[in-house]
């Protein structure tokens, strides 16, 4: 759907962050539930494309955070802000972390750097996997750890919560990096499939499970 055809939304007090994915957002009743955690994951890097459309979206309202383990160049940014004619009322803050410890000091900082700056409607990390891998000891546990505190922090500023992680297949099946054990944290998990390209609502506190398709553009990701 066209930008100029979706509906006026009320950014910083609905109960949802749109995706400007249109059949997404209706299928999920708007959008990215806020206070709550959703994971989307992918094979390739469509699921870091869905953020980044997300964060831009936010720039319509309160403006997003995004956790990078990837150097995301902020040219990419621009380019689906330009590409969507979207104005652009508030930023989105880019911090840059290198390994799991990084990210825990980060996420200890936080609270207070968006008391500071002023509240935020969403906040995005890509990528899990690259945090997995540099957890050492107890690692399954920690990382539930980990986004048990972005949680806290979704519920505390009212923003809702996108993390990716990678995934891979074994004997036909998709698993995502890190397994099955801490899924549980997540309300929402999406699923970015190729071939044909479509996201797939594996869980949701929103909607039975359902499939959209998508496409991967200059603004972003698609209808």
């Amino acid at each position: 759907m066209e930008e100029s055809q979706r509906p006026v939304l009320d950014w910083s007090d609905g109960p949802t962050v749109p995706t400007m994915h249109f059949a997404l957002d209706t299928l999920l009743q708007g959008g990215l539930p806020r206070g709550s955690i959703t994971e989307v994951y992918s094979t390739n890097l469509s699921a870091a494309h869905l953020l980044h459309t997300v964060a831009v979206s936010s720039c319509r309202g309160r403006g997003a955070l995004l956790i990078d383990t990837r150097g995301t160049p902020a040219a990419h940014l621009l380019q689906i802000a330009k590409s969507r004619n979207l104005p652009v009322r508030s930023p989105v803050s880019v911090f840059r972390v290198f390994t799991f410890a990084d990210a825990c000091a980060l996420l200890h900082a936080l609270p207070s750097w968006i008391s500071t700056r002023g509240a935020v409607d969403f906040i995005g990390l890509d990528c899990m996997a690259d945090l997995f891998y540099t957890c050492q000891d107890n690692s399954a546990k920690r990382m539930e750890g980990f986004v048990n505190r972005l949680r806290g922090m979704s519920i505390q500023f009212n923003a809702a919560v996108l993390i990716t992680n990678a995934a891979r297949v074994h004997q036909n099946r998709v698993t995502t990096v890190m397994g099955e054990q801490w899924h549980h944290v997540c309300a929402n998990r999406l699923h970015m499939q190729q071939n044909p390209s479509c996201i797939r609502v594996v869980k949701s506190i929103l909607t039975e499970p359902k499939i959209v398709p998508y496409q991967l553009t200059e603004a972003g990701v698609i209808d």
